[in-house]
């Protein structure tokens, strides 16, 4: 089955997951003359169960965390495992006095759905009544979720007692998630029962898929990745880390909210390189810049639904081979194959949303695709990017534009073909009622068919874009030697921080001053190892032929 266990934690983590599963959803069929999508194997991320009801039901083998106040109107019990309070066994014939917390107000894209009104499913004049996202009422992830969950993927938790909160982001002191962890371990079983379960079920499960937020929930889930790398010491694991925005350089070491969420980072990190097989850090979408990336978006950057979702397509783009019947990867072999060196488990996600159709030769790198990790060296005088290995998934190509983009792949990275495998499908990304519509132009036509007189390169726009249902995506997973920043930021700053007599009582009573020299330490071999010869600059000639040696040494 090679399944997956997925887990989700935060808030930014549970809107980039909630537009994941929508999508995977999307791929289900429901009529048995499509078969679009029958190379898609859905027990991988999903579980087959039945309802009290006996009904037959596939819902995410996921456990979701997030304070309680983020889930919105999202029940703990969803409607499909709830029992009807007609049906409930009478304990008491006394008088009984219910007494219910006020109610979120459910968003009008679930009353929708509830009432079976999809945008795919309806005629062209009930059409036109827009049965899909209104980005304006999205105040939860959970307003615009389309999958049912079984009761024990879903786990609100309580913010720690003291949380040190500097306006945008949230911000712990460290133990202080481990006890959160730890509390809600104790109260709920999270391990021995709800996780367990979803272990038991697997036939032969490939690894687990984690996404998390490094601040809020950065703690929290490395406690739990510390137990299950205890429980089962050979799972492999990819984890995708959202950052917060704060910029390594500010050295303001008089700020103990700043020194917090660095060092929590740093701390972050430096626990993902041991528990992790393969880490993404994601940027802050605040940190984004536009280009020619987005010149075929009408995004709205500071909208958390907006930017969780282009990321998302990304994650599910970047992960699709694991889903595929033929021709896909797994865990092991992708972590093996981003991580020959064996000491550089991290790797950049960049990718293009929609991909530029066809792919000229003289495009730039920077012309076509966005980091979402970190800075790789995009500078138009360079005639190709600096990569260890790279993993490319394209999709809804056709067989012409595959071999264009073939060319432009070998011309611009420069690696041998062992290093850099790429995953072809004629299946392009699916973009259900739940996905915002904010691409430019008619870049498609509503059946999801490109139009021949118009490509993705700098098309000019002159009216608005029909509804879309497909839309064809390029997303790389990449290891390079631009990582090496990352680290080496940190380490700088928690340098600076001890050497200008940064109090480290701000991180908790279990960091002293002996702990932070370590992990300023750990952070300068992990920003070595990604480096070449202690520099950031990178030539192919080098090691032309070594690393695919190398790599098939190992």
């Amino acid at each position: 089955m090679k399944e997956i266990i997925h887990i989700q934690a935060g808030n930014v983590s549970n809107h980039i997951g909630t537009h994941y599963f929508n999508t995977l959803e999307s791929y289900f069929s429901y009529h048995a003359s499509d078969d679009r999508y029958v190379d898609i194997d859905h027990n991988v991320s999903f579980r087959e169960g039945q309802a009290p009801n006996g009904d037959s039901t596939f819902c995410p083998r996921l456990m979701l965390f997030d304070f309680k106040s983020n889930f919105g109107a999202m029940p703990k019990i969803s409607d499909l495992y709830a029992i009807p309070f007609e049906e409930q066994v009478e304990t008491w014939d006394g008088r009984v006095d219910i007494s219910r917390h006020p109610l979120y107000e459910r968003n009008d894209y679930q009353r929708a759905l509830d009432e079976g009104l999809d945008d795919f499913e309806l005629d062209d004049d009930r059409k036109k009544e827009n049965y899909f996202v209104d980005p304006l009422s999205i105040r939860y992830w959970s307003d615009f979720n389309r999958v049912y969950h079984v009761p024990r993927s879903l786990h609100p938790i309580r913010p720690p007692q003291v949380f040190h909160d500097d306006g945008e982001d949230q911000v712990e002191i460290w133990e202080h998630g481990k006890e959160a962890f730890d509390r809600e371990d104790a109260e709920s079983d999270i391990m021995d029962s709800d996780f367990r379960l979803f272990i038991e079920e697997c036939d032969m499960a490939q690894g687990i898929q984690t996404i998390l937020d490094s601040q809020s929930f950065g703690s929290f889930t490395i406690a739990m990745m510390e137990i299950l790398r205890d429980e089962l010491p050979k799972s492999t694991t990819i984890t995708f880390a959202n950052m917060d925005s704060l910029d390594n350089h500010q050295f303001d070491v008089l700020s103990a909210n700043n020194c917090r969420k660095v060092i929590n980072r740093a701390i972050l990190l430096q626990r993902l390189a041991e528990l992790s097989s393969l880490t993404i850090p994601l940027q802050s979408a605040s940190t984004w810049k536009v280009g020619s990336w987005s010149d075929y978006l009408d995004a709205d950057f500071s909208s958390q639904y907006h930017t969780s979702a282009i990321l998302s397509a990304h994650v599910e783009t970047a992960t699709l081979p694991l889903r595929l019947r033929t021709s896909g990867s797994d865990m092991v072999e992708i972590c093996k194959q981003l991580n020959w060196r064996g000491n550089t488990p991290f790797a950049h996600l960049s990718g293009a949303l929609p991909a530029p159709v066809p792919l000229k030769t003289d495009l730039l790198v920077s012309d076509v695709m966005h980091d979402f990790s970190a800075s790789l060296d995009y500078a138009a005088t360079k005639s190709y990017v600096a990569s260890y290995a790279q993993r490319n998934v394209l999709r809804g190509f056709n067989e012409d534009e595959q071999i264009s983009a073939d060319t432009w792949l070998k011309s611009r990275f420069q690696l041998p073909e062992v290093l850099m495998p790429s995953t072809w499908t004629r299946i392009a990304y699916p973009l259900p009622t739940s996905f915002p519509q904010f691409f430019k132009g008619a870049l498609l036509t509503s059946s999801g068919r490109r139009n021949a007189d118009v490509t993705f390169y700098r098309p000019t726009y002159t009216t608005p874009s029909p509804r879309l249902t497909t839309v064809p995506v390029f997303t790389c997973l990449q290891s390079s030697p631009s990582l090496a920043s990352l680290f080496r930021s940190h380490a700088t700053f928690i340098s600076t921080f001890l050497s200008k007599g940064g109090d480290v009582r701000v991180l908790g009573p279990a960091f002293g001053r002996e702990e932070v020299k370590e992990l300023c330490e750990d952070m300068i071999k992990l920003g070595d190892a990604f480096a070449v010869d202690g520099g950031e600059s990178y030539n192919q000639e080098d090691d032309d032929g070594q690393a695919g040696n190398d790599f098939g040494d190992d």
